[in-house]
């Protein structure tokens, strides 16, 4: 297990980014990619002033390792500690491939990360924010891997979005028992690819006859597009949630054990909400970035406040990327 201190009496802030999708062959200085990327990501760190950075996945595209030099470069600028989940299209070269991405990242003296356990995929481990010696929240990273084989209706194989396998199930399951036996009393999960769980949410949390993707941001944060007991949920949803294709019981796990209260995944770049579920904040990362496809009014971070008490805030950081675009970029 990692730790990272927290100066007592003081928030700790975590900014999250996710599905930056940064491109060797936007790499110049002319490019309008990059431009909007770096001048984002200046702007949330000025703005939040992080302790910690979070990236839920998709850095890139697999095997694309000028990008990710860059990237490991350009995080390693803010002299702020860092760390990552895979997303999808990070490993979809296969684990040879990505390995080498690894040692590429480990150039930035400032990232925090543990391959984990080889069985469960890559990138499986635990980093505690701590005030002393008492475990403020433990933050755990897991794999949700690129593609997953299923049986579909017709009873042959298809591919469908990656998930968690059932040992990490059992992973996460040692990993609580553990965080709880040295006092922690909440921990969050960090992945790339949402859980079925996001699916249920959104059904009970909008009102019947509404269609999500049709709610503005400006609506989503108040209360009229919302059920009872769903009031505090904000965020749209201008895509379906691209989970796997069947519940898989992991949730179940969660719900069990009590101690995560925060999930945040990416994946989905034009969705954000944020909504609480039996007990559990579902909370898709603001997309950070232009990167493969974007909405300009949806970009920035999302930023987690930590106190000795666990997490006790979320919000969206909203950055405008006009004056960075080029006159005839399209929305």
């Amino acid at each position: 297990m990692i730790t990272i201190q927290k100066t007592p009496n003081r928030d700790f802030k975590i900014l999250n980014l996710t599905d930056v999708h940064t491109e060797n062959h936007e790499l110049s200085e002319d490019s309008e990619k990059l431009r909007v990327l770096k001048n984002t990501v200046t702007e949330l760190v000025e703005r939040v002033k992080p302790d910690l950075i979070t990236v839920s996945g998709d850095l890139a595209w697999g095997g694309s390792f000028e990008a990710y030099k860059f990237f490991a470069d350009f995080m390693e600028s803010f002299n702020t500690p860092w760390t990552l989940t895979w997303g999808n299209h990070d490993q979809e070269r296969g684990y040879e491939v990505l390995d080498k991405t690894v040692e590429i990242l480990k150039e930035s003296k400032s990232l925090i990360y543990e391959d984990g356990p080889s069985e469960l995929g890559r990138g499986n481990f635990v980093l505690s924010i701590c005030e002393g010696d008492k475990i403020a929240l433990g933050i755990i990273v897991m794999d949700t891997h690129n593609r997953v084989k299923f049986t579909n209706k017709d009873g042959n194989e298809d591919w469908g979005w990656g998930k968690l396998y059932p040992e990490q199930f059992e992973w996460y399951r040692k990993q609580v028992c553990n965080l709880t036996d040295l006092g922690c009393k909440e921990t969050a999960i960090l992945i790339h690819q949402p859980i079925f769980a996001y699916k249920y949410a959104l059904s009970e949390a909008v009102k019947d006859g509404i269609d999500p993707r049709s709610i503005s941001l400006k609506d989503s944060y108040g209360d009229s597009c919302w059920n009872d007991g769903y009031k505090d949920s904000f965020g749209i949803n201008c895509e379906d949630v691209c989970c796997f294709k069947e519940d898989d019981g992991f949730f179940d796990v969660v719900t069990e054990l009590g101690s995560t209260k925060t999930v945040i995944a990416g994946h989905d770049h034009v969705n954000c909400s944020c909504i609480c579920y039996r007990g559990v904040r579902l909370t898709y990362g603001l997309k950070t970035g232009m990167g493969a496809y974007w909405k300009p009014e949806m970009n920035g971070g999302t930023v987690l406040t930590v106190t000795s008490d666990g997490i006790t805030g979320i919000k969206h950081e909203f950055v405008d990327a006009t004056s960075w675009l080029n006159p005839k970029t399209e929305n």
